[in-house]
């Protein structure tokens, strides 16, 4: 085979794989047509969704925003609801397609938040805010360039009493292994201790599931 026939059969393949990988891979107009598509068709993670709070920025780092989003539906499990964080990677053309999905994600007793700060995206969930106390906790993920995955690398617990004015946290860092815990009573660090826990495989978002986390 010359030289130009070689290179006309080498783009034709390319062009075919190209096609192919396009195929696979489901892109969404906007957030609402893929929370649509799971209603219509069902999937791993349910269906019959409803959203919350949803977050826009860039998380994979290539200059475009993306969305998360905590998805929940009602089940038949104890608590009748199960949660799931999704994350959508925005497209050039304006479209989506999912970067990643979680299994099961953690419950929240009151409600979700979640930030996306210098490409991290942090999920929080609270379980009390009233006016006498609060209690919530939250999970840190970065973007794994290799993997093309987030992955879980922090997770902190924070409490407090506005009455007694006590307040407390409780952090682990998946990367190093430390673990951070704080009292402070009426502005006063009464307790600060450092420890380290045994170094785990970090978490991706993919198939993440709360009841994994120790």
């Amino acid at each position: 085979m010359n030289t130009g026939k070689r290179a006309s059969a080498l783009l034709c393949w390319a062009s075919l794989l190209s096609g192919s990988a396009l195929a696979q891979s489901k892109v969404f107009a906007n957030p609402a047509a893929y929370i649509d598509h799971l209603n219509r068709t069902g999937s791993s993670l349910g269906y019959d969704f409803s959203e919350w709070t949803p977050e826009r920025g860039d998380v994979n780092g290539d200059g475009i925003e993306d969305v998360a989003m905590i998805l929940s539906y009602s089940s038949d499990d104890p608590g009748g609801i199960r949660t799931h964080l999704v994350v959508l990677a925005g497209r050039a053309d304006g479209g989506f397609a999912v970067l990643s999905e979680s299994a099961r994600y953690c419950d929240a007793q009151k409600f979700f938040n979640l930030r996306i700060e210098k490409a991290y995206l942090y999920a929080d969930a609270v379980h009390k805010a009233d006016a006498s106390q609060f209690a919530g906790e939250s999970l840190q993920f970065r973007f794994n360039q290799r993997l093309g995955d987030l992955e879980a690398i922090g997770w902190e617990s924070r409490w407090g009493s506005y009455d007694d004015e006590t307040s407390g946290s409780w952090s682990k860092n998946f990367l190093t292994g430390a673990v951070v815990e704080r009292e402070v009573v009426r502005g006063r660090t009464i307790k600060s201790k450092r420890t380290k826990a045994q170094r785990q495989p970090l978490m991706r978002l993919n198939g993440f599931d709360c009841s994994n986390l120790k």
